[in-house]
């Protein structure tokens, strides 16, 4: 089966695993915002202190679906 050069982008990616499992996005959206903030804080402390519900309220909403 050939898949075009575009098949491999995250992007893409990322719809495939939308149209598939909206619970998997929502976890996969929470985990990228969570390393990509540890990885500017320069570790997950501040984050482990904002688990489970204080949280911003856009990345609140990931959190809770990605753990329905």
């Amino acid at each position: 089966m050939k898949k075009g050069k575009n098949y491999l982008k995250p992007e893409n990616q990322l719809l495939k695993l939308k149209s598939k499992n909206f619970k998997n996005s929502y976890s996969l959206k929470f985990k990228c915002w969570y390393y990509e903030t540890a990885m500017k804080d320069g570790n997950e402390d501040a984050i482990n202190a904002m688990l489970h519900d204080k949280l911003p309220k856009n990345i609140q909403k990931l959190y809770d679906k990605g753990h329905e």
